[in-house]
């Protein structure tokens, strides 16, 4: 097996792929239809094998995934090559319901669907209790390279 090494070229176009930006090629891409959702306190933290059975989604009232839309590919300031998608605000409409969220996870589909990422919110995690309690999500995934030329590193 040969470890590849790759250039900033290839980060590009392997990005612009995933996200489909611009719209040249619809739903080909990976991360061109996906949404946003929130996980309640109580499950587990996303690994390689977690299914989105493993996950209780949030159901507050006024809950709902939001989709993202992605910008196109850019090279940061900082080398990385970023896919950046627009801010998503999570809020109750209401103060009936009142459920603590610990996760934010990416899946394929406004319902049911494939879970595809996962990240925990630092304990105690959120408590959606009223109209004000606000989860704001901005979707980053950068790709560089470590301090060994050619070693990738992903990050969001």
């Amino acid at each position: 097996m040969n470890l590849w090494q790759v250039t900033q070229i290839f980060l590009i176009r392997w990005l612009q792929w995933l996200s489909e930006a611009g719209g040249v090629s619809p739903g080909i891409g990976p991360l061109d239809k996906v949404w946003v959702a929130l996980g309640l306190a109580g499950s587990p933290n996303v690994g390689p094998f977690t299914q989105l059975s493993d996950l209780t989604e949030a159901s507050y009232h006024g809950y709902a995934r939001q989709q993202v839309a992605w910008y196109p590919v850019y090279q940061s300031t900082d080398g990385n090559v970023t896919l950046e998608g627009g801010s998503l605000f999570f809020a109750p409409t209401d103060s009936v319901l009142s459920q603590t969220v610990s996760l934010i996870f990416l899946v394929d589909a406004l319902t049911g669907g494939t879970l595809l990422a996962g990240a925990a919110i630092p304990l105690p995690g959120v408590v959606m209790s009223n109209p004000l309690s606000v989860v704001k999500v901005l979707p980053n995934f950068k790709l560089g390279f470590a301090p060994v030329y050619g070693g990738v590193v992903l990050e969001s």
